[in-house]
């Protein structure tokens, strides 16, 4: 090796060492790993499980760290010792060995303040090449840190979702419906895992009690978009109600009508029961206009879709009962249309159109009406009348 590789090298140590100091101090510093190593809560469940072999392995990095920075001060050291003439491959030679050969397990300790008992793999570990030390050091690194930081993220998620999560179920603490209290139940549970368990604790409130609140906070929504239409809604249904009841006596009126005024025809179609439309009446008597709940607003839409079923209903109902009525009528003014017409065809003396007409007359006028009769002489008149020679 010539003094400029061993210069590269050193650099390259050098760099790795600095790398290496500023990962394990900055680690070090975080909260959580006081919070971790200062005694300040007992760890539980799975953090507890996830956090001894981490903290283990992290002491581990800095007795290798310790190891390896010994070797690479004391390679830098005899680098700057070096002789100038002299004697100088000898001195690469030892420098660049101490940076690639084996190292002892008791070059170093680390400046650490946590007492680990499990650090027989590392104390006992027999010699290893610096860089292989350095991986060892590195991956056992990695681990710690990726166990410490991924506590501190499940403390921070914890103390970003915890808050509103309480503050909502509160601000709906008379609310049964939706599974508030189940939720506020399960967050009382969770409470005092936060600080011992923050892994287990995130996760709970990850796949359980999140889309639980999700699910809450959407149907709350809603019943408030329903709660804002209530009013409108309610004077909806009393507007429909009161059509509903008018158009129930007009439906009665055209029933009592069809069965007294014609015959020899359907009897006529009974209305809407009346007892349905008080049933529906007594239930919007039972809504009220405050403390409106979920099970209020279904009420309110469960009788406005009862009204609209019955509005629906007795509209048909109405129809049919007017309909032959609205027949006899228009019979009446037809026979008077063709008599007009027979006039002025010059035969208003016919016999046989007179007999037809008085026997037609006979019948529309007569009460109850045979309405099928009426009408089959009404078109056996204005077939005579079109048609002289028809018999």
């Amino acid at each position: 090796m010539t003094l400029d590789q061993l210069d590269q090298l050193l650099a390259e140590w050098k760099h790795r060492t600095e790398s290496a100091t500023a990962g394990l101090l900055a680690l070090r510093a975080l909260p959580t790993y006081e919070i971790l190593t200062g005694g300040q809560c007992q760890l539980t469940g799975i953090t507890a499980q996830k956090a001894a072999p981490a903290l283990r392995s992290l002491e581990g990095a800095w007795l290798d760290y310790g190891r390896i920075a010994t070797a690479v001060d004391q390679a830098h050291a005899l680098r700057t010792s070096m002789p100038r003439f002299a004697g100088v491959q000898q001195k690469i030679d030892e420098i660049a060995a101490l940076l690639t050969n084996s190292t002892t397990a008791d070059s170093a300790s680390p400046d650490g303040n946590l007492a680990i008992r499990d650090l027989h793999a590392h104390s006992a570990a027999p010699a290893l090449p610096l860089l292989e030390l350095f991986d060892r050091m590195n991956t056992a690194f990695i681990h710690a840190r990726d166990v410490i930081l991924g506590i501190a993220a499940a403390w921070e998620s914890l103390d970003t979702g915890l808050p509103p999560a309480r503050r909502f179920v509160e601000e709906h603490a008379d609310e049964t419906a939706f599974g508030i209290p189940a939720l506020r139940h399960a967050l009382d549970e969770l409470k005092p895992r936060v600080l011992p368990d923050p892994l287990g604790a995130a996760d709970q409130f990850r796949r359980e009690i999140s889309p639980r609140l999700a699910e809450a906070r959407a149907a709350i929504a809603e019943l408030d978009r329903r709660r804002a239409d209530f009013g409108p809604n309610l004077a909806l249904a009393h507007a429909m109600l009161e059509r509903l009841i008018a158009l129930h006596a007009q439906s009665e009126a055209a029933y009592a009508e069809h069965r007294e005024k014609l015959t020899d025809c359907a009897s006529g179609e009974l209305p809407v029961s009346g007892q349905r439309i008080s049933q529906v009446t007594a239930r919007m008597g039972q809504i009220p206009g405050k403390s409106i709940t979920a099970f209020v607003c279904n009420e309110l839409d469960e009788c406005l879709k009862e009204l609209g079923n019955l509005t629906s209903l007795e509209q048909q109902i109405l129809s049919k009962n007017r309909a032959p009525l609205e027949l006899r009528r228009e019979l009446r003014g037809r026979l008077s249309a063709l008599k007009a017409k027979a006039v002025g065809r010059g035969r208003a003396e016919d016999r046989d159109l007179g007999a037809l007409s008085t026997l037609a007359d006979q019948l529309l006028y007569s009460r109850p009406t045979p309405l099928n009769q009426a009408l089959a002489t009404v078109a056996q008149y204005e077939g005579r009348l079109n048609n002289p020679e028809r018999r």
